[in-house]
């Protein structure tokens, strides 16, 4: 890609992140692919071969090499059930011989910092010393110490997963059995672990 002059226009620079991302993805052997205009919150859904985990990705890309991400006050909303909830935050190189990068960071982690960062901006005041107004602009700023490139490990496809069907009157009993909640749909199933059988 060359320089400013043959920057992408937004949608072209959306779909090419996505492709990125799908490409990425699939090279490192899970199946990864493209949601339609429905899925509004999400870009592309991702799984292991075995069918077994599953993610879904919000793509942000930006073509000028900046840790800082422009968001949007929406992007604050998370609730608990989205921890299989991911954003993959691609960085496109202006040099032809310098690798873009993706960054996979949680819903809950940008929804926390954003807000955090609002509230600094808030708190703080322009050069001319005026108070800042309120704007439904976020900024998430990406630590390149914190947050690694290509950390396909953070997705949690590869974790393997057992199914198992217990009685409703049981399901505490059960809670005891597994590293986080049980999770209900259709049967309960949860992530095994085989310590901790006194419950």
């Amino acid at each position: 890609m060359e320089k400013n002059s043959n920057k992408l226009i937004s949608v072209d620079c959306g779909h090419l992140g996505e492709d990125i991302v799908i490409t990425e993805l699939t090279r490192n052997n899970y199946i990864a692919t493209r949601l339609d205009d429905r899925a509004k919150l999400f870009d592309i859904i991702a799984m292991n071969k075995n069918g077994t985990r599953f993610c879904a990705i919000q793509v942000k890309t930006n073509q000028i090499g900046s840790n800082r991400v422009t968001l949007s006050q929406k992007n604050e909303d998370y609730c608990e059930e989205q921890t299989h909830c991911f954003y993959a935050f691609v960085k496109l190189k202006s040099d032809k011989n310098s690798e873009d990068e993706i960054y996979f960071v949680p819903f809950k982690e940008v929804a926390k910092s954003i807000a955090e960062e609002h509230k600094k901006y808030l708190k703080s005041t322009s050069k001319n010393g005026a108070e800042h107004k309120d704007t439904p602009i976020r900024t998430f700023i990406l630590d390149e110490n914190e947050h690694q490139k290509y950390n396909f490990s953070i997705l949690n496809l590869d974790k393997y997963w057992i199914y198992f069907n217990i009685k409703p009157n049981l399901i505490y009993k059960y809670r005891f059995l597994c590293y986080n909640e049980i999770y209900i749909v259709g049967v309960k199933y949860g992530k095994f672990t085989r310590n901790k059988r006194q419950a």
